[in-house]
């Protein structure tokens, strides 16, 4: 038995208990912090802010459960994809043919769509 899902669960548990506390800290500024004018209470809110977004970001990255694949890597994929036989592209092109709602009919080797 791995110990990285306990570690895991612990950094979860602290992170969001982190963001707990940053939603707290706003909040106060927001309601109870006294400045001189109201753009340093934006920038002080836009400060917290920040450094709370970052957690939710990090959180966010360790419960995603598919990492994010580069779109190069997903075109490698599709070329290596095995190559339909010609019965396989018939019956799919017959099929595209026919979910187009066309008002001439289409016609075919065996016969109008």
């Amino acid at each position: 038995m791995s110990t990285a899902p306990a570690n895991n669960k612990y950094i979860l548990k602290s992170l969001e208990e982190e963001i707990g506390l940053f939603d707290r800290k706003i909040a106060h500024l927001q309601n109870f912090e006294v400045f001189a004018s109201e753009e340093e209470r934006q920038t002080a809110a836009g400060k917290l802010t920040t450094k709370r977004e970052r957690l939710v970001r990090t959180l966010r990255d360790l419960t995603d459960p598919a990492p994010e694949v580069p779109a190069t890597e997903t075109t490698k994929k599709k070329k290596t994809s095995p190559r339909k036989s010609p019965v396989q592209a018939k019956t799919s092109l017959q099929a595209s043919h026919a979910a187009s709602a066309s008002a001439e009919p289409v016609q075919t080797e065996h016969g109008s769509l």
